[in-house]
């Protein structure tokens, strides 16, 4: 036998490596599948441990707390000011130069304490001209009640005319009504009088003297002076100042809890109708006295309600 020998070219040579390439590399992925396939079957056919299976069916176990119950205080913060209870403006109750002043200026003065004094001679000198007329009136009354008793007896034995006895008898009640008359203007003089000693109306701290001594104070029922201003101490307010809505919803809160109902229907037809009633008539809520009033330069309601005075 014969040994022939053939020659290939270069670009022969080329294609059949690239050949044998291709045919390795499609082996190759076809086995890649195939091993990943078998190692999956392999593991779902393993057998579970039952320690494993036991635990799975065991329920997590889950912290838990009872709910708190507990009644709590509905509240709100606001911002409030201190005031008396009694606040008095002292103002003369005659007219007068003011004579004396006996207060220091901030002082603790106690009700009936004297504060002031007003001239008193014109108020003493037109008491003693009315105590005067008083008696001249008394005696008057007591001789027209003579010309009155003789006329009764001298119209019995017709020795005066009826007209004559109706006269001495309008005379008689004319005397007495005179005498009526100074004696309500002698109790007036002597009110004067003591009004000329202007006296503390309650206790507490005293402001300064508005007007010094030898000012010419005005009284009456016109144009009066102040004098002073007296403030009480114990007890006290305190003013705060909240909106129609916060007090219709702490209100509505309040009647809700004392008759222990909460469902909307009684919120809506009683709770806000009875709250709405009651701040028409500007009822507070227990011991709190409330003061309605609305503030028309930004158009809102407010509510001014002062607590229980406190000492």
């Amino acid at each position: 036998m014969s040994k022939v020998f053939v020659s290939f070219g270069p670009h022969f040579r080329r294609k059949l490596l690239m050949h044998e390439l291709n045919k390795y590399s499609r082996r190759f992925t076809l086995l890649i599948p195939i091993g990943i396939l078998t190692q999956f079957v392999s593991a779902c056919t393993q057998e579970v441990p039952a320690q494993d299976a036991t635990a799975q069916k065991t329920p997590p176990e889950v912290n838990v707390s009872k709910p708190l119950v507990k009644t709590i205080v509905e509240w709100d913060e606001y911002i409030a000011r201190l005031g008396a209870v009694e606040s008095v403006e002292v103002r003369a109750r005659v007219s007068g130069y003011l004579e004396s002043i006996h207060f220091k200026e901030g002082s603790i003065i106690k009700t009936g304490d004297l504060l002031f004094v007003i001239d008193p001679r014109s108020f003493k000198a037109e008491l003693d001209r009315l105590e005067a007329e008083l008696k001249q009136e008394e005696a008057a009354e007591e001789n027209a009640f003579a010309q009155f008793r003789r006329a009764e007896s001298l119209l019995k034995s017709n020795s005066i005319s009826e007209e004559e006895y109706q006269i001495r008898r309008a005379n008689r009640l004319v005397a007495a009504a005179d005498v009526q008359s100074v004696r309500a203007a002698i109790e007036v003089a002597k009110l004067n009088l003591e009004f000329t000693q202007v006296r503390a109306p309650i206790s507490g701290r005293i402001s300064r003297p508005f007007v010094t001594e030898g000012n010419l104070v005005h009284g009456g029922t016109g144009q009066t002076t102040h004098l002073t201003t007296i403030v009480s101490l114990d007890p006290t307010h305190a003013y705060f100042e909240a909106s129609e809505s916060g007090y219709i919803c702490m209100m509505v809160i309040h009647l809700v809890s004392t008759d222990g109902r909460y469902d909307q229907t009684y919120i809506s037809n009683y709770a806000l109708l009875n709250v709405h009633d009651e701040l028409a008539r500007l009822d507070g809520v227990g011991d709190a006295m409330v003061f309605g009033g609305r503030d028309y330069s930004c158009g809102c309601g407010w509510i001014r309600i002062a607590s229980p005075p406190s000492t």
